[in-house]
């Protein structure tokens, strides 16, 4: 038998909060596969850990960097001068 996750282990897991974890699949964005049962959303615990390894692999091969901030942003320094 497969072990089931709650909505809320899952968001531990990933070090977020369950309404951040309910927010990025009602928006379609990142997370992993899941389903509904009644009004409760589970995660079977081997895709929860096959889903990280491809985000870990992936981040990896794109070198994970800091984004760059966007051409129309302004920065300012610790001293107030722009940058």
């Amino acid at each position: 038998m497969h072990k089931l996750l709650s909505l809320e282990q899952v968001a531990n897991l990933l070090h977020i909060s369950p309404s951040t974890a309910r927010l990025r699949i009602a928006r379609g964005s990142s997370m992993p596969p899941s389903f509904r049962t009644g009004r409760r959303r589970l995660f079977l615990e081997q895709a929860v850990s096959d889903w990280l390894l491809e985000q870990a692999r992936n981040s990896s091969a794109t070198g994970s960097q800091p984004k760059k901030s966007s051409p129309g942003r302004k920065r300012r320094d610790n001293l107030g001068g722009l940058v």
